[in-house]
């Protein structure tokens, strides 16, 4: 499966279930876990995988299996969470760390905003990977960290997390990491405002035919060449790949993305290729159905995507009011940085200044701690331009320290060894010491042993 023989797998698996169904049911049972994940990876075994998971029995990896598929197909946040407890609840799918079905579970939940959940079942699932040392456990989860950190935490954990999936990844399948691996790395730097990285990472499709993982609706290839292009004002361009993305999903039946707002994108590309009536529709229904599954980080982003569309700017100020209140009601702070972004910009525009400065101010904040750098940016700008006076970011000092800067700064300030700290925040070697480099830059310390007294005579 991970070098992408996806029809090899299901025959391997098929023949072991064959072989020992009769003498080892439960064997056999763990061997059918596996295949309903193999069968996912390509879409020609798709209506396979959902004939045989129907019929099976409710074990927690099919109800693992379930939750996603409900997730895929718009069911309601409480219906996915619900199913996803129940996969989780026995603790059994965390303990087996080469079988991925409790990545789907996870998967489910940060789909439908469960970062909690999400986040509990990460941290245990990480536990047993590191325990057993299985590198392909510790693999699978440094992807669900990496797309946990992207949506609810923060872009550079998000960005260190992806590269050791990647690392993890090479050294697994003896060769390059597969295009939905490294879709994850750059989904968090084009959020992070990187394009130029985030379009090298994906490569230029032209040059090569496209490999089989640029297939799977959940690497979401296409949405973010869509995203790139968008962002270089190749609306048109864009939209061909949203296009051919939400084909892919059609193709499953899903009707909503899991790595990417693909159809908020969809929204922005469709009124700036001049379709603004097609864009006013989709904004419509994407809002009537983030309001139905109760996805308030999802009604957010339709909200700000829909204001832009708004005839007056009255109603364009309403419209993200609503967005600011339903972003407050998600936990993704990112969401919330580019709701009150957009809010206090607008609010500026229509030449109330003095309205616009609290609003952009809490933006700039949230996008800071979030690794948001060009939404930072861009809140700052606006802030200047609505007459306040925004503080210059610290540079020196515990304040100066990016989020995992802090985190390896206080954990090698405990005593933890590089490598420990490694593992605890599924990072690279190479990661820890480049951050505490940087830490002893801002702290003003030459040593590892200087860490603590430091860090606690600026706490005092």
């Amino acid at each position: 499966m991970i070098s992408g023989r996806a029809h090899e797998a299901a025959a391997t698996l098929d023949r072991g279930i064959e072989r020992v169904r009769g003498a080892d049911p439960a064997l056999a049972a763990e061997l059918e876990d596996d295949l309903f994940d193999g069968l996912n990876y390509d879409e020609e075994l798709a209506q396979e995988r959902t004939r045989r998971l129907a019929s099976a029995q409710a074990r927690p990896a099919v109800l693992a299996h379930r939750a996603f598929d409900r997730a895929a197909v718009g069911a309601s946040a409480s219906e996915v969470r619900e199913l996803a407890a129940a996969a989780l609840a026995d603790g059994s799918l965390s303990q087996r760390s080469e079988q991925p079905a409790a990545l789907y579970a996870i998967e489910a939940l940060m789909a439908v905003e469960a970062a909690d959940e999400a986040r509990a079942a990460i941290e245990t699932f990480a536990d047993v990977a590191r325990r057993t040392g299985s590198r392909v456990g510790m693999g699978g989860i440094a992807m669900a960290r990496a797309r946990w950190e992207h949506e609810f935490g923060n872009l550079e954990a998000a960005q260190e997390a992806a590269r050791v999936a990647i690392e993890i990844q090479m050294a697994l399948s003896g060769g390059g990491a597969t295009r939905s691996v490294r879709a994850s790395l750059a989904a968090s730097l084009l959020d992070a405002g990187d394009i130029d990285e985030a379009e090298r990472l994906l490569g230029d499709p032209l040059l090569a035919p496209e490999p089989r993982d640029t297939l799977l609706p959940i690497c979401g290839f296409n949405a973010l060449r869509g995203r790139i292009l968008l962002e270089r004002g190749r609306p048109r361009e864009a939209l061909t790949e949203l296009e051919a993305h939400i084909a892919l999903e059609d193709r499953r039946g899903w009707i909503a993305s899991f790595r990417n707002a693909t159809r908020v994108t969809m929204i922005t590309a469709l009124a700036e290729a001049g379709r603004v009536d097609e864009a006013r529709a989709l904004a419509d229904a994407q809002l009537t159905r983030a309001r139905e599954r109760d996805l308030h980080g999802h009604e957010a982003r339709v909200l700000v995507a829909g204001a832009r569309l708004a005839l007056a700017r009255e109603a364009e100020i309403g419209l993200l009011e609503q967005a600011v209140a339903a972003a407050r009601r998600s936990p993704s702070r990112l969401i919330l940085a580019e709701a009150l972004t957009a809010y206090g910009a607008t609010l500026r525009r229509a030449n109330r200044r003095a309205d616009a400065r609290d609003p952009l101010r809490e933006a700039r904040e949230l996008a800071l701690q979030t690794g948001a750098k060009a939404l930072e940016k861009h809140a700052h700008d606006e802030l200047v331009i609505a007459g306040a006076r925004p503080q210059r970011v610290a540079q020196h000092g515990p304040e100066g320290l990016t989020p995992s800067e802090r985190r390896v700064a206080e954990l090698a300030a405990q005593g933890h060894r590089n490598r420990d700290i490694a593992e605890a925040l599924f990072v690279t070697a190479k990661t820890v010491e480049v951050h505490l480099g940087r830490a002893y830059t801002k702290l003003g310390i030459s040593s590892r042993s200087q860490l603590a007294d430091t860090l606690r005579g600026y706490a005092a």
